[in-house]
């Protein structure tokens, strides 16, 4: 059976869609409180930021020329730095947007719901700040709704899942988090050299001297391609069954190589970029935004070169966007957070499906 036609016959459910609808109103609130500017970013775009594990979705036109391909935009950050460069300022974006890559489960949508935002003269502690009083926010409308009685058709609405809890703690599959301020912050070069006894600062960052550096551990790095898999597998075996999950927290401070829009550290080695997770899911990622053009240019061309020794199609190279962050992108902090994931987690819904009223899952039923 299919959502639309679960709500038909029990419509008390649709509680669990609404939350969603009274989460993004409490973001643009959020946003309109702070006199941020709502950017309207296009769905479809001829060239995108090269990154080499995104898996965009092609479309052709049939009155484009045969050589011309449209992408289904994974992320509007394009539209967002082409607008910072024109001048507009503290932004944000709601919008749909699809990968390719996203394996359909209990966590991943093909087309999913994406916040994105900006703030000027920014870093990226700022925006883990600003992420965590977002967050509150929503939860506490969502909580308020909820308190209220709602009914919808004059049919009294019941709670978005048996986990929802009102107040600053939640259910996260087995986890039970506290909400309350203060998230924790861990810095990912740290998290390494404590629990894995590997100094990401000592060496290069390439496949074989990771993979050298972890051999006591006995993991299997058969099929690995690169250093980022490599990383992620020790940080997924090793490191995160160690973290503290009782809070959302943040990883801060990764390898470069990983974050090639993102600004580097004094070190050079590092980036100043971080991740969200809320019981060990993504929610968010950030970043101070890289706005040397040549650096970035550089770091487009080796992530295509990348792509291809990693046997991916790719993708057209956006000149534009280095042109346009070439003509002056003022210093900058952003953002990318899933609303959908988001609003999973605040309401203890198990499933990403179950927040959305024409989840990807179903459209092959």
């Amino acid at each position: 059976m299919k959502t639309w036609q679960f709500l038909k016959q029990n419509p008390e459910f649709w509680g669990r869609y609404f939350a969603k609808e009274i989460g993004i109103k409490s973001i643009r609130q959020f946003f309109e409180n702070k006199q941020f500017h709502e950017l309207e970013s296009p769905i479809l775009s001829p060239k995108l930021p090269q990154e080499r594990y995104i898996n965009v979705i092609e479309t052709k036109p049939v009155f484009f020329h045969e050589n011309d391909t449209l992408y289904i935009i994974p992320t509007t950050e394009r539209y967002n730095k082409i607008g910072l460069c024109a001048g507009l300022g503290n932004h944000f974006v709601i919008s749909r947007v699809a990968r390719g890559s996203e394996q359909i489960g209990r966590n991943h949508e093909i087309e999913f719901t994406m916040l994105e935002w900006y703030e000027l003269n920014k870093n990226y502690f700022d925006l883990m700040n600003h992420c965590e009083e977002l967050i509150l926010r929503v939860k506490k409308s969502i909580d308020n709704y909820f308190s209220s009685s709602p009914s919808h058709n004059g049919v009294a609405l019941c709670l978005p899942s048996q986990n929802f809890c009102i107040g600053c703690e939640i259910q996260v599959d087995e986890h039970k988090v506290s909400l309350e301020r203060n998230w924790n912050k861990f810095d990912v070069v740290e998290l390494f050299r404590e629990y894995a006894g590997i100094d990401l600062a000592s060496f290069e960052h390439t496949l074989n001297e990771i993979i050298r550096r972890s051999s006591d551990f006995g993991l299997n790095f058969e099929g690995v391609k690169d250093f980022q898999e490599a990383f992620e597998l020790i940080f997924d075996k090793i490191i995160d069954p160690k973290l503290d999950k009782s809070k959302p927290y943040f990883l801060y401070r990764y390898p470069k190589i990983m974050a090639p829009l993102a600004k580097p550290d004094k070190s050079g080695m590092f980036a100043e970029k971080f991740e969200l997770y809320i019981a060990g899911k993504e929610i968010a990622n950030g970043y101070t935004e890289l706005v040397d053009s040549e650096e970035l240019e550089k770091n487009f061309f080796l992530e295509s070169k990348a792509r291809t020794k990693l046997g991916l199609p790719p993708i057209k190279f956006d000149n534009e966007l280095v042109e346009a962050i070439r003509l002056g992108m003022p210093d900058v902090a952003g953002i990318g957070m899933g609303i959908d994931r988001l609003i999973m987690v605040l309401t203890g819904c198990t499933k990403i499906s179950e927040v959305n009223i024409f989840p990807s899952s179903e459209w092959f039923e």
